[in-house]
């Protein structure tokens, strides 16, 4: 990944943007068994855990969690109520991505120079951003020119559909 433009990365995706979407807000770590909480906000289960045990009212012996983010509270029955949480598991999935995945060891097609970052989902060729930018262009040109043709060849054969008609109806009636 050393000798890939850091002028093509920027504009793919911003690994630093990623970094901090798979940040707990509370333990500022890497998500560990990132659960959702009704209010949609995420934090890892330990860190959802030791916030339980801040927030036991001794007087009522009620558990809640109070979001950090919100402060939407949200009430437990008990502690193991804090597997109840579903685990955000898009959030799991983008955290196991790797940086590798994310940029092609395939060079484009079109310039031989930059990485390829997509594959034409009409041709299948693998193209770097700029390329594939021209290559739709290219594509909606000829679309244009074989819809031209076709809406011509159409009016030809129509033409050609009532001359024929029209001859034999003479020929008939002579």
């Amino acid at each position: 990944m050393s000798d890939l433009n850091q002028i093509e990365m920027k504009q793919i995706v911003d690994f630093n943007w990623i970094e901090r979407l798979s940040e707990c807000s509370i333990c500022l770590e890497k998500f560990n068994d990132p659960r959702i909480l009704p209010c949609s906000h995420t934090y890892c289960f330990n860190c959802l855990f030791n916030l339980s045990q801040k927030n036991v009212d001794c007087d009522n012996n009620e558990m809640k969690i109070t979001c950090p983010t919100c402060s939407e509270v949200h009430p437990l029955k008990d502690v193991a109520s804090i597997n109840m949480f579903p685990r955000n598991l898009a959030l799991k999935q983008l955290i196991d991505i790797k940086p590798t995945q994310l940029v092609s060891d395939k060079y484009c097609e079109e310039c031989n120079i930059s990485h390829a970052f997509t594959n034409c989902l009409h041709c299948s060729l693998c193209f770097c951003l700029g390329c594939k930018e021209k290559h739709s262009e290219i594509l909606k040109d000829e679309a244009q020119i074989k819809s031209n043709l076709l809406e011509q060849n159409c009016e030809d054969f129509i033409g050609i559909f009532f001359y024929l008609k029209f001859n034999v109806f003479i020929n008939i009636s002579k």
